[in-house]
């Protein structure tokens, strides 16, 4: 076997394996959106239908499909038919959203054939009742949402058939009646929501079967009225309690007598304008306790509460919520209530001792000076990350257009490694305009989904990073090629023959059939990664870091492990000299562009499959999200990775940046053209007139 098939049969047999699973994900990608009803997507891996935006009026028919999660979100279900789900699909779906689908009237057994779901979202639609039976046969119920609808009284028996729930979220409804005995038979409930309801009262019994209740949210109930000696609140289970926006005037100690467990207390926005220091002292387990926004009265009976909050080192504040201050005395209306630091009682009246103007906040000051500091470090970063950004691009373009304007207009620079390097710029310079095009696109536009095609614009980047590194690839197997076999390398490529341009065109095939898995995700408004096929892009992603890092990698160790073989058996052949300097001159080009590629392309793949399979579902999505309309906030405020964060989105620019840079430092004639063009820009033009004043002069 000649030495040049030994660099092609190796790249044939890594190539093979990288094309079989690129094609696989493409075939299974194109199968389950051929199989999929109109306007959904399947997601294989999850085994996940997602129908939301479908403009559907009935379920789609997916029985030949297996589907485990369900999403039917902003369509319109104006009118349920009582078989709707049973003669559409089989019996194993485990998640089912139907958010804002104009649903009014649940049928008694509408939801009856689904024996194993396990989560029922409901949110956003038009119920107004919920019938017994509703939720019929529906054992294994974990987690049932019913938030923004019109629900106004909750009727003993409708959650009978729930015996394991855990989560039930009925925010923003209009519910001012509950039964007593509604959540009799949900003993494994654990989270309830019945926040921005109407409820005014709530019988003594209504919780206490809930044995493993643990939060209940209870604000923004504005007419709630507690009866002080009321057990309402007997769940010993109970962790959190958010009483806020009720226009509670007092507490009882009978609301917290049972509450040994509870640690999060949230009083937030009543009228308190006493706190009774026992009542804190028995809730043993308490961390948090939040009472801004109240009038408080800052007398002797809060100075023990103050000296009980010092001594246990209670959480009174959060960021978004004021400080808690004094209502009176006059004297210190209006200031953070830690004036009471600097005050003593005597004959039962509260003294206040000179300047307590100078109390502030101490942990929790800290705590509200931190949004601004947030938001001006969030600036500083913003300013900072688009600063060094513009500064690669134009760096960029300008380096790449120069090599393009090198290449074209000197004739002695077209041979054949260079017609790779032109290449090169041009993936280079299309990636970097495609790129600023985008991103300004993104920023100044109202509407995310532009045209409907905004995110798969997205892939032709991914393309031209494919094309660059390819024809880096490429200049490293031609390399060997020079060096091992210079008569054959002759023969195949000439001065810049057919087999030249099926190279270059090769570059581009390849990229564009790597990323048609990429091209098959279906994009959700608002982000260009669809939280229901996110193992589909992890995978699409696992195919576009073997084929433009890992193979391309592979491919110029090999070649230059074999240029360092062929150098060593050959070091006593001697060679034409100028044509000795030629090879110098181009093996430093390819050298220079291979040091680039290894320090920006690579880990760039590397670090965003990386941020992609190590983080849970939910931060994956929140994290890798290309190109968001929230961005930069999300690079910079939340991610637990920030530096990897950062790398991931600069590393291709300083790819594209500094291939043209690395021309520069490699190659003598690059350089020299580059000052050709370039720096006699900078040179002062002659004065023609003043030239032809000093000839006239002269004569």
């Amino acid at each position: 076997m000649g030495s040049g098939m030994k660099i092609v049969v190796f790249v044939a047999t890594l190539l093979a394996p990288v094309l079989c699973y690129g094609m696989w994900l493409a075939v299974l990608g194109s199968i389950y959106i051929v199989a999929s009803p109109r306007g959904c997507l399947y997601d294989f891996s999850h085994h996940s239908m997602d129908c939301c935006h479908a403009n559907l009026t009935d379920v789609p028919h997916i029985n030949h499909l297996y589907v485990k999660e369900l999403f039917l979100d902003e369509n319109k279900f104006i009118v349920q038919k009582k078989d709707m789900f049973l003669r559409n699909f089989r019996a194993d779906v485990e998640l089912l959203s139907l958010k804002n689908c104009m649903i009014s009237n649940v049928s008694d057994i509408v939801f009856s054939a689904l024996k194993v779901l396990k989560y029922l979202a409901l949110d956003s639609n038009e119920i107004t009742e919920l019938k017994v039976g509703t939720f019929r046969n529906l054992t294994s119920l974990e987690n049932l949402t019913l938030s923004s609808n019109e629900i106004s009284e909750l009727r003993e028996g409708i959650f009978g058939d729930l015996q394991s729930l855990k989560l039930l979220n009925l925010n923003t409804n209009k519910i001012s009646y509950i039964e007593a005995n509604v959540f009799a038979h949900n003993s494994n409930l654990s989270e309830l929501y019945l926040s921005r309801n109407r409820l005014s009262y709530v019988d003594p019994s209504t919780f206490s079967p809930l044995v493993q209740l643990e939060r209940l949210y209870l604000d923004n109930n504005m007419d709630l009225l507690i009866p002080d000696n009321s057990s309402l609140l007997n769940v010993p289970s109970l962790i959190e309690l958010d009483l806020s926006f009720c226009n509670t005037s007092s507490l009882s100690d009978m609301w917290f007598r049972h509450l040994r467990k509870l640690e999060v207390l949230n009083l937030d926005s009543n009228k308190l304008k006493q706190v009774d220091v026992n009542i804190l002292v028995n809730l043993s387990s308490l961390k948090v306790l939040y009472l801004s926004r109240n009038p408080l009265q800052c007398d002797c009976r809060l100075l023990d509460v103050w000296k009980w909050y010092r001594e246990r080192r209670i959480q009174m504040e959060l960021k978004t919520f004021k400080r808690t201050t004094c209502s009176t005395p006059e004297k210190v209306k209006g200031m953070w209530w830690g004036v009471l630091e600097k005050a003593y009682c005597y004959d039962k009246k509260i003294k206040f001792l000179e300047g307590n103007e100078s109390v502030v906040p101490e942990n929790n000051s800290t705590k509200y000076q931190q949004p601004d500091k947030d938001i001006a470090d969030f600036v500083i970063k913003r300013k900072t990350f688009m600063s060094v950004l513009f500064i690669l691009l134009v760096v960029g373009v300008i380096g790449n257009v120069s090599v393009l304007i090198t290449i074209i207009a000197n004739p002695e620079m077209r041979i054949v490694p260079n017609f790779f390097v032109f290449n090169v710029a041009l993936s280079d310079l299309l990636f970097l305009l495609l790129s600023l095009f985008f991103k300004l696109l993104i920023y100044f536009s109202e509407e995310w989904d532009i045209m409907g095609y905004i995110c798969n614009f997205e892939v032709f980047i991914n393309i031209c990073l494919g094309s660059s590194v390819f024809s880096v690839t490429v200049l490293s197997i031609y390399r060997y090629y020079a060096v091992a076999s210079p008569f054959e390398s002759r023969a195949k490529f000439g001065k810049m023959g057919k087999f030249t341009y099926l190279c270059i065109l090769a570059t581009w095939v390849l990229s564009f059939i790597f990323c048609i898995p990429s091209l098959i995700v279906r994009y959700s408004p608002g982000h260009c990664l669809d939280k229901n096929t996110l193992s589909y892009t992890r995978y699409s992603l696992i195919l576009l870091t073997v084929a433009f890092s890992v193979f391309p990698f592979c491919v110029m160790g090999a070649s230059y492990v074999l240029v360092a073989i062929h150098l060593v058996r050959s070091r006593g052949i001697t060679s034409n000299v100028s044509r000795l300097s030629q090879r110098f001159n181009t093996a430093g080009i390819v050298v220079g562009l291979v040091i680039v590629f290894m320090v920006s392309i690579m880990p760039y793949y590397i670090v965003t499959l990386y941020l992609n399979t190590v983080e849970n579902r939910n931060k994956i999505f929140l994290l890798n999200v290309i190109y968001s309309r929230i961005f930069p906030d999300t690079l910079f405020l939340n991610t637990e990775h920030p530096f990897l964060t950062l790398s991931r989105w600069l590393l291709p620019y300083l790819n594209a940046c500094c291939n043209p840079i690395a021309l520069y430092l490699a190659s003598n004639k690059f350089r020299k053209y580059f000052k050709k063009y370039f720096l006699r820009c900078c040179k002062r033009r002659p004065n023609k007139t003043n030239d032809a004043l000093q000839l006239h002069n002269v004569s």
